[in-house]
């Protein structure tokens, strides 16, 4: 097993000129949709700990 960003660069350097930009892309896409999904769910307490963190004492 790979981390994605190994599993990325190794899509694009196994073959340099015949590599599939669309597999590459599936992988990327792949990789952010958790990141995106957290942040969808926790933004609420991101934004107060902006908010919290901003505030003069």
């Amino acid at each position: 097993m790979k981390t994605l960003p190994i599993l990325i660069a190794q899509l694009r350097s196994a073959d340099f000129l015949k590599f599939d930009m669309g597999q590459v892309y599936v992988t990327i896409a792949f990789s952010i949709f958790p990141v995106i999904i957290v942040y969808l769910f926790l933004s609420k307490y991101i934004v107060q700990g902006v908010a919290m963190g901003s505030v003069k004492g």
